[in-house]
């Protein structure tokens, strides 16, 4: 599996100057991380988050069954993600190689704070002008769990949006052979937050001056 990927990102890098690659965490403990081969500049989509998108107008006033199945302790890895217009996306069950789409790696990326990180997460559309169904639809990777209703908020929209999704994007200044890191943002909740990310998990020797 990892030879194909390798392979993609290879290509991908030829055509664009850069691609990403899933390899093993530069951060302690962390696991597999996703990295940027070759120089992103500012602005550059990085990865998109996969799996099933929940609009807002679902999560409200859950039953008791949806409730646990969203519940904390079933997220251990952190990948449920929310876009600020409150559509939630579920990652924990995307896969993390050979993908139909190589850049559907988002929720592998890892934690910094927010002075480290080299990425952000934002809402990207994929609107019906598009044309993105007539060929390319197999490489946008999410679903609606339940589709966005009128009374959500969809009738207010002013293009018809076929997919809702999520992206990393770089930031800052280029991001060249390195980890891709973003904000989990778990600072918000301090009862749950894990005692890795009550602390810089990237500080190391020049850090800072090279983020600057």
């Amino acid at each position: 599996h990892q030879t194909k990927n390798l392979v993609r990102s290879f290509l991908i890098k030829q055509d664009l100057g850069y691609s990403i690659i899933a390899l093993k965490s530069s951060l302690p403990k962390a696991g597999r991380g996703i990295f940027v081969d070759g120089s992103a500049p500012p602005g550059s989509i990085l990865a998109f988050f996969p799996g099933q998108v929940w609009p807002k107008e679902y999560l409200l006033d859950p039953p008791p069954d949806l409730e646990a199945y969203f519940a904390w302790g079933r997220n251990p890895n952190f990948q449920l993600h929310f876009r600020g217009d409150d559509f939630l996306f579920d990652c924990r069950a995307s896969p993390y190689t050979v993908l139909e789409n190589p850049w559907a790696v988002g929720h592998i990326a890892n934690h910094a704070a927010v002075s480290k990180s080299n990425t952000r997460s934002m809402g990207i559309n994929f609107f019906e002008k598009m044309r993105v169904r007539q060929k390319l639809w197999r490489y946008v990777p999410n679903e609606y769990a339940k589709p966005p209703t009128l009374m959500g908020g969809s009738f207010l929209d002013r293009d018809v949006i076929e997919m809702h999704s999520m992206c990393l994007l770089s930031k800052r200044r280029s991001v060249e052979y390195e980890e891709v890191l973003f904000d989990y943002r778990l600072q918000w909740l301090p009862d749950e937050t894990p005692d890795w990310c009550k602390h810089d998990p990237y500080k190391m020797d020049g850090m800072d001056e090279q983020n600057e």
